[in-house]
């Protein structure tokens, strides 16, 4: 049999928000797998479902400031400036509940 080499090019986005959601997803529907079963080791699926949803938030928050905003985007801000700046943007008006 003959051998040779192949090269493939293609133009993918990966979307960094994208994967964090579903490893999110996966470890949730573990959590309830674990949940039905006895419980064991719960909290050690816990912790980093939590984690991927928090930086999942974070890369979302980014991917849409980037979109609104180009290269003027400045992703080293803390996460609720983000959040508000987007909101003026989209003309919405945030509404946070009382702690």
């Amino acid at each position: 049999m003959e051998e040779f080499a192949v090269k493939i090019r293609d133009n993918a986005h990966i979307y960094i928000h994208n994967t964090l959601q579903n490893a999110a997803w996966f470890l949730k529907q573990e959590i309830e797998n674990l949940i039905k079963e006895n419980g064991d080791g719960i909290g050690l699926k816990i912790m980093p479902c939590l984690v991927m949803l928090a930086f999942a938030f974070e890369a979302r928050v980014n991917f849409l400031g980037h979109k609104a905003y180009g290269e003027s985007w400045q992703e080293k801000q803390p996460y609720l400036q983000k959040v508000k700046r987007i909101a003026r943007k989209l003309g919405m008006q945030l509404n946070f509940p009382a702690l």
